[in-house]
């Protein structure tokens, strides 16, 4: 794989995270995905789990507004690293984030592993 793949992936990803549609998020991951959150989570393991859990955990806001950009940094076959830049612009949460994401492909393009961890930008 390279980092084209990985670079598409992260497309839908911010658009699924921006529209909270439910066949977006669940087209992402394969039926057995491992979604680990950040490296303290218990994983949520299957599709349709992970579909609820991001609902759960991320409350829709019809007013969030915010700018997604990501870089593939490393790519070793079906895995890469990849660093995300959130910036949120309306809405409940007007903070910036940096992400740092490890994901594992499978030959479709979903995610069979997914790993994060994120910074919000302390305030002054």
């Amino acid at each position: 794989m390279d980092a084209a793949r990985f670079s598409e992936w992260f497309d839908r990803y911010g658009e699924a995270w921006r529209t909270y549609d439910r066949d977006a998020i669940s087209d992402l991951f394969t039926n057995d995905a491992v979604y680990t959150a950040n490296p303290f989570a218990e994983p949520v393991v299957g599709r349709q789990a992970i579909v609820e859990d991001w609902r759960e955990t991320f409350e829709e806001d019809p007013d969030e507004q915010f700018e997604f950009k990501h870089e593939v940094v490393a790519v070793d076959g079906d895995l890469a690293v990849v660093q995300g830049w959130i910036t949120y612009t309306a809405g409940s949460n007007t903070d910036d984030w940096r992400n740092l994401f490890i994901i594992r492909l499978d030959d479709d393009g979903r995610c069979r592993e997914y790993l994060e961890w994120y910074f919000r930008r302390p305030r002054s």
